[in-house]
């Protein structure tokens, strides 16, 4: 047991994690997340897939995603391997990577995939008149 004369915050206990994980961890540390590809769904979403972990220990994904010359920002974390980001712009690029965590530590992020969203609303056609019999 480990006894510390403060609550540690959320960076602090991240580094003891990663510290006892890899001097004592069962598993090594993540990998990079592999295989990463990403599709525009529609205006407002995208689809993220990769390669799913093979490791026996239970892992998370973290995605992160930038727009242009931006800074990367974390948008979600899953434990599966896809991930589907909405509530975007549409017509514009954005760029992905995906990280992989599990108790014995944080792999290295994944290659980025960058995507469009569909640019506009479709066009709506009025109905024809039937000039049925």
């Amino acid at each position: 047991m480990i006894v510390y004369d403060h609550a540690l915050n959320i960076a602090e206990r991240e580094a003891v994690g990663t510290y006892l994980g890899g001097k004592y961890a069962l598993f090594a540390a993540p990998s990079a997340v592999s295989g990463l590809s990403a599709t525009a769904l529609n205006q407002s979403q995208v689809n993220l897939v990769w390669t799913p972990s093979n490791r026996p220990d239970q892992v998370v994904y973290e995605v992160q995603r930038k727009t242009g010359a931006g800074s990367f920002a974390k948008i979600g974390e899953t434990t599966g391997s896809g991930f589907t980001d909405s509530g975007l712009n549409a017509g514009t690029a954005y760029t992905c990577r995906v990280r992989m965590r599990a108790m014995s530590g944080t792999g290295a992020y994944s290659a980025e995939a960058t995507v469009s969203t569909l640019s506009g609303p479709r066009r709506r056609y009025p109905p024809r008149a039937c000039a049925c019999g």
